[in-house]
Parts: structure tokens; C-alpha cells; sequence
């Protein structure tokens, strides 16, 4: 959040809190003076004031007061304080990157929100919740929850906080590419709430929504909105998000003059606040533009001033991005050996950054299981206790009855105990149920995460292969023979990369939506055709449906796609294509006709298996498969797949 440093001195001022010294040092990398250490106040409301409005910049710190704000509610018997400090404590872990230790925190708000009936904190853990697996891209999950949120601040009048929510939604919506429910949501929040830091939010996201659609006038008119709006409403240092858009929007449209103003707007912005990090992402920024116009010397200096700053404050991402960025320029420039030694330094960090990730998951992995393990034993515990309890009562009864009383009350007894183990019982088969779906969810994730782990260490060395070809071929020109396996060696590693990335994505479940397969669809044929001479020419509705598929239905069409799109670069000629997607009431229709040489059906089918494996795979799925080709005259592919086929086996719309 940028310009944010500047705001929360002014805040931490305003109630009493005098720490200049220290929050401008959080801005400038260093460690604060007080960082992690016992808070300024021992009164739980002056404490709660001080973390709302320290919790963004100050997360570790916020962890620990949040902590000490939480035993002193324990200890006066202020439930609903204590719900408040875990949603803190739960915010503060989002914020360093331990989103499961987050859950945990809102879970346990929730239920104590719950034991004192109190809606209004029911629904503020239901957002903070969903704010967090939005942040971890459970989307199905992130949408639960905001839902939840939402029907009950608007049952209890809630304005500030359903509009808090709204927005929430729109975010949730845009990071699925949804942009039209985005954008319904974040018109809803406008005319619910009129909070300044609300509204501001809302602009930008609307400004991205409409640049990412290349609609560029009407993002740098919502730009401007919000520049107004910061002016208006007191809130200058935002304003800077708002120019980083203007830019980016410049950029893309062809105007890298006025791109370089607005950056430069931004630097003033950081530089005032603060900022370094920030400041140093926009000289990154700075640095692509001069590559764009292939002012490489200027290109060179802003990298190196992004590298500088970034180094500084320990911003090991952005610095990777800057590192990179020298490699590529230096590549363009013709500087072949100092473009392979930056790239073997990107490639350094950012396996020194992959092991610390992995590193910090399986902490915060092994502190969720501690967790859950303990608190499921306590549970245990508790239960025997009750059930012995209760016998040792029934016992103690039936003693004091008559002989015929005796009976009965034995009976009632052993009914009672049978009947607290058969739930005993019941309740540790649904734990391991529980723990099995948690297992097998895990070792999902797991192989999707050693999938791309895989597909980054091999497309780094892969990267590499094509570098050094590139520049081994510089140094052999003229050798006819050793230019045509260079070229060759190049040209392998390129299309193992390419093929790598398809395999990735297919592994990603997801992407296993119709809308992910057309838009991939999309990419792929843009991607592959665009060296040729003659137009690749789309044709796909704007609205698709929400529809999860099978993996086997993502995989054959896609493949299909693919193979025929190659058929065409490798027998066409030099050509165009025009790819059309439909969707019909029954069926999804893809119809790929290029306007090349075409060839001879009976002559193709006899000397390979490509078009007997494409016929198979579209089989499989129920599906038809049409291959019209003639010399002279171009091919025309057609596949045709029922819907009912597409689904994935149990699933449903998504809603």
C-alpha cells in the first residue's frame, strides 16, 4: 500500500504513540527500535487503537501486542476483546505470508464470537477469513465465507462494514478474471458505503479491470477520479497507486513519454513517504520503459538504481526483478556475456528464495499441526473425563435407590455411557476422515508444487541451453555444419520449455474450467502463429460458463487444439487462421481453418499416428472430430464435444 508509511505517523501521533524514529526506519528496511517488544500501553483500549492502526506496517510487532492485548482480555473476562485481538493477531500473520496460522486465528474469533452471540463479530471473522484464502487463492472457500459476511452486516444494518465486504467480493471477483460480477460488487459498495479509503480502493480496481481489458481511456478517466478524490478527501500519498496505473496504461497504449512522467510522480510520492521499496520497484519500472525504446545505457542506470534500494531494504523480489531485467537488457543490447552472468545471478536468488519459501511453509505447516494435534488431545481428554464422570455419578445413584429403582437406574446408566462412546466414537472416525481429505488435499498441492518446481529448474537450464547456443553460435559464424546443430540445440530447448509449461498447466486443477481451456486455447494459437504473415483471427463469445471439466476433457482438447495448430505451421506455408469457439446449447464447437496448401487426407493418415491420436482423444470424451483438407485449398478442423461429457465427474456450476 503505498504512501502508507506518512498516514500512520500521523495516526500513531494523533493518539499519543511518539515513534517517528522507529516507523521511519520500518519504511527504510531497518529494523524498528521497538520491533518485537513489550507494547507502549498497558490499557487493553489504548493498546487495541495503537494495533488498528499499526497492524499493516509493524506485522511482527502487531503479533506480539496482539498476544498481550489478548491474555489482558483473559484476564479481565472480555470475551469479546479477546475475538478482536485474534483477528489482529490473524491479519498480522497475513501479512507476513503465514495465511494457515491466519485461518487459525479467525477460527478460534469465530467461535468466540459465537459463544457471547455476537453478530457483528461472527461476520467481521467471516471477512477476515475470506480476506485470507482470497489471499491464498481458495477462491471457493474465500466466496463461503464473504457471503456469510455479507447476509449478516446487511440483516444487522451494517453499512461500513458491508461495504468493507463488497469490496472484498469485487477483489475475489477480479482476481478470477470475472469482471463483470467484479464490477457489479464494487458499484453495490459505492452506494453502500462513502468511507474515502473505501472508495479510493474501489477506483483502482475498477482502473485495472478496464486496463487489463485494454480499455485505456476509460482506465486513466477512473485514474483521474482518484487522483481527485485523494485531493479532496486528504489522502495524498495514494494518490500514487493511481499515477503507477496511469503509467503502466501509458506504456501499453504507446505513450511512453507521459509513462515516464507519471513514474516519476510516483518516485516523488515514495521518496517524501519513504517508501524505498516502493521507490525502488518504480525504477524497475522505469528501467522496462527504457528498454521499450531501447535506450539501453538509461535502462542500465535505472536497474542499477532499483538493485541499490532494493539491496537496502532487503526487498529480495523486487531485487530478482531488477536482476533479471539488467540480464534481458544486456541480452537485447547485444551484450551476450553480460546478459548469462546476470542471468545466473537472477537464477542464484531465486533459488535462494524458493528454499527459504519452502523453508517457511513447513514451519508454519508443522505449528498449524502441533496446533490442531494438541487441541484435538485436550478434546479426547475432556470427553473421557465426562464419560467417567457420568458413570461415577450414575454409580453413586444407584446405591442410594431401592432395589427396585436399582434396575432401572443401571439401565439408564449403561444406556448413557454406551450411548457417550458411540458418539465418542463416531466423533474420532470423523476425524480421520477429516485427517485423510486433509492428507490427500495436501498431497495434491504437493505434487502441483513439485510439478512446478520441477518446471522451474529444468526451464532455467533450459533458458540457459538456448543462452549459451545463441552465443556459441555467435562465436562459430561461418561454420555452415556446427551453425545448423546450434540452431537445432536452440531451437529443442525451446520447444521443451514450451511443452513443460503445457504440462504444468494441465496438472493445475485450477484450470480445469471451460473458460481457463479457451482462454488457454487463445493464448496458445496468438503464441504460436504470431511470426506468421497472414491474421490469426479470433471468434469466442463473451460470456462463457462458469463450468468445472474433467482433466480428461482439458487435457484431450487442448492437446488437440495444439497438435492441429502445428500440423498447419509445419505443412501450410506461410498462412493465416481463423479460430472460432462456440458454445451451444448441447455441445462446445472449435472450428480452426487456415488458408494455406492444405494436403492429402489418405497420403497424411499413412505415414504417422498425429491424426489417429487426435480422433482418439476427442473419441474419449463422446466427442466428433472433422478434418476437411485439400491441396491448394487449406484444412478446415472441427471438433465437437457434448457438455455433459465436460464435466468433471460430481462437479457443478461454479456459483
Amino acid at each position: 500500500m503505498k504512501g502508507y508509511f506518512a498516514v500512520l505517523l500521523a495516526s500513531l501521533h494523533a493518539i499519543g504513540l511518539h515513534a517517528q524514529t522507529d516507523i521511519s526506519q520500518a519504511a527504510s528496511g531497518s529494523p524498528p527500535l521497538f520491533a518485537v517488544q513489550s507494547p507502549p500501553y498497558d490499557s487493553p483500549d489504548s493498546l487495541l487503537r495503537l494495533l488498528s492502526t499499526a497492524k499493516a506496517v509493524l506485522p511482527d510487532s502487531t503479533l506480539a501486542w496482539a498476544k498481550a492485548l489478548q491474555q489482558k482480555a483473559i484476564g479481565i473476562g472480555n470475551v469479546r476483546l479477546q475475538a478482536k485481538a485474534l483477528y489482529i493477531q490473524a491479519e498480522a500473520a497475513k501479512n507476513t505470508g503465514r495465511f494457515l496460522i491466519g485461518e487459525l486465528f479467525c477460527e478460534e474469533g469465530i467461535a468466540l464470537a459465537q459463544s457471547i452471540s455476537s453478530d457483528s463479530l461472527i461476520a467481521e471473522g467471516y471477512n477476515n477469513r475470506g480476506n485470507i484464502r482470497l489471499q491464498t487463492g481458495n477462491f471457493e472457500g474465500a466466496l463461503a465465507d464473504l457471503r456469510l459476511s455479507l447476509g449478516i452486516r446487511k440483516r444487522l444494518g451494517d453499512s461500513r462494514g458491508e461495504g468493507a465486504t463488497l469490496l472484498n467480493l469485487g477483489l475475489l471477483y477480479y482476481e478470477m478474471h470475472n469482471y463483470a460480477a467484479a464490477e457489479a460488487y464494487l458499484a453495490e459498495c459505492t452506494k453502500t458505503s462513502d468511507e474515502p479509503l473505501m472508495l479510493l480502493n474501489v477506483l483502482h480496481t475498477r482502473a485495472n479491470i478496464a486496463g487489463e481489458g485494454g480499455d485505456f481511456g476509460k482506465a486513466l478517466q477512473l485514474d483521474e477520479q482518484g487522483l481527485a478524490l485523494c485531493i479532496r478527501t486528504n489522502y495524498p500519498q495514494k494518490a500514487t497507486m493511481f499515477y503507477d496505473n496511469m503509467a503502466n496504461c501509458c506504456l501499453f497504449s504507446g505513450r511512453p513519454a507521459l509513462a515516464r512522467v507519471y513514474f516519476q510522480k510516483c518516485l516523488s510520492i515514495d521518496s517524501a513517504a519513504g517508501n524505498i521499496p516502493y521507490m525502488a520497484d518504480t525504477y524497475a519500472n522505469l528501467a522496462e520503459l527504457e528498454k521499450t525504446l531501447k535506450h539501453w545505457k538509461e535502462a542500465i542506470r535505472r536497474a542499477n538504481q532499483s538493485l541499490v534500494l532494493s539491496r537496502s531494504t532487503a526487498s529480495r523480489q523486487i531485487e530478482l526483478k531488477g536482476l533479471s531485467l539488467k540480464s534481458d537488457i544486456f541480452y537485447r543490447s547485444g551484450e551476450k556475456d553480460s546478459a548469462y552472468q546476470y542471468l545466473l545471478l537472477a537464477g542464484s536468488l531465486k533459488d535462494s528464495l524458493r528454499n527459504a519459501k519452502a523453508h517457511g511453509k513447513a514451519d508454519e505447516f508443522a505449528v498449524v499441526y502441533g496446533l490442531a494435534r494438541k487441541e484435538a488431545e485436550i478434546k479426547e481428554l475432556k470427553q473421557q473425563k465426562e464419560i467417567i464422570e457420568l458413570a461415577a455419578g450414575k454409580r453413586n445413584l444407584l446405591v442410594a435407590k431401592r432395589n427396585a429403582q436399582m434396575l432401572s437406574f443401571g439401565s439408564l446408566a449403561l444406556l448413557i455411557a454406551f450411548a457417550g462412546i458411540i458418539g465418542h466414537k463416531r466423533q474420532q472416525a470423523a476425524q480421520k476422515r477429516a485427517a485423510k481429505n486433509a492428507l490427500l488435499d495436501a498431497e495434491q498441492k504437493e505434487r502441483i508444487r513439485m510439478a512446478r518446481d520441477v518446471h522451474d529448474e529444468l526451464g532455467s537450464g533450459l533458458s540457459r541451453i538456448s543462452l549459451v547456443a545463441g552465443m556459441a553460435g555467435r562465436h562459430v559464424a561461418g561454420n555452415v555444419a556446427l551453425d545448423k546443430d546450434i540452431a537445432t540445440i536452440s531451437n529443442t530447448s525451446k520447444e521443451l520449455l514450451d511443452n513443460m509449461r503445457d504440462l504444468i498447466w494441465v496438472l493445475d486443477p485450477e484450470n480445469a474450467t471451460l473458460e481457463e481451456l479457451i482462454t488457454r486455447i487463445r493464448e496458445h494459437c496468438g503464441d504460436a502463429l504470431e511470426s506468421a504473415s497472414g491474421p490469426t483471427v479470433f471468434h469466442i463469445p463473451e460470456a462463457i460458463p462458469d463450468l468445472q471439466i474433467s482433466r480428461e476433457a482439458q487435457r484431450n482438447i487442448f492437446l488437440t487444439v495444439k497438435e492441429s495448430v502445428n500440423n498447419c505451421m509445419k505443412y501450410a506455408g506461410d498462412c493465416g487462421m481463423d479460430v472460432r469457439v462456440a458454445i451451444e446449447s448441447t455441445s462446445l464447437l472449435i472450428r480452426l481453418e487456415d488458408t494455406g496448401k492444405g494436403f492429402d487426407m489418405v497420403s497424411a493418415g499413412s505415414k504417422g499416428r498425429g491424426l489417429h491420436n487426435m480422433e482418439e482423444r476427442i473419441a474419449a470424451l463422446g466427442g466428433h472430430l472433422s478434418i476437411d483438407a485439400l491441396i491448394g485449398r487449406g484444412t478446415i478442423t472441427t471438433i465437437q464435444v457434448p457438455l455433459e461429457t465436460l464435466s468433471a465427474k460430481g462437479a457443478l456450476p461454479l456459483k
